[in-house]
């Protein structure tokens, strides 16, 4: 977590080692899904990739899971 670059009040920082063979990086956040049951959810952020590469690319995706989880 940082404070400093962000667009707002605190951003997250993922990156590889230069070396690294690992080609995804990960950031999740779980939140009790109750107070939202029947309601419109609209997920928004700003990302910004600093690309190494022309194939180098970023996404932000929402899932729920049922009460009983995925396991």
């Amino acid at each position: 977590m940082s404070r400093q670059g962000c667009r707002n009040s605190a951003c997250a920082a993922i990156w590889l080692e230069p070396d690294s063979t690992q080609r995804f990086g990960n950031l999740m956040q779980m939140v009790n899904a109750a107070p939202y049951r029947g309601k419109t959810v609209r997920l928004r952020t700003w990302l910004r990739v600093d690309a190494a590469t022309a194939d180098d690319t970023a996404e932000m995706w929402f899932r729920v899971e049922p009460s009983t989880g995925l396991h």
